[in-house]
């Protein structure tokens, strides 16, 4: 299966996909800056590994006419669906818990 491209912002020649999926894996993030970049109508490209982030521009093509290219690389589904709330707290609770097992095992 495919990971999923969120469009987390958009205007009419510009898009920012979140690829939450592959974030802190620079190999795929490198692939896909190639891969992209040979798709005519992107005029500018950045990649991060790091947030997960892809941000294109495109002022001479519509989004219409490039998401179908974007989808036929076989990299990314993309979705504008947000993405799923995650607890801000949810970390700590996990930490919590972990902390709580090692003493009622220790």
């Amino acid at each position: 299966m495919l990971p999923l491209a969120r469009i987390v912002h958009q205007t009419r020649s510009r898009v920012r996909l979140r690829i939450g999926e592959k974030r802190k894996d620079p190999e795929y993030f490198e692939e896909l800056g190639n891969r992209l970049g040979t798709i005519a109508g992107i005029t500018e490209l950045r990649t991060s590994s790091s947030t997960g982030c892809v941000l294109l521009l495109h002022p001479e093509q519509p989004w219409s006419e490039l998401e179908p290219e974007l989808q036929a690389l076989g990299l990314f589904e993309i979705t504008a669906a947000p993405e799923p709330i995650k607890p801000a707290l949810e970390p700590l609770l996990h930490g919590i818990a972990q902390v709580n097992q090692a003493l009622a095992t220790g």
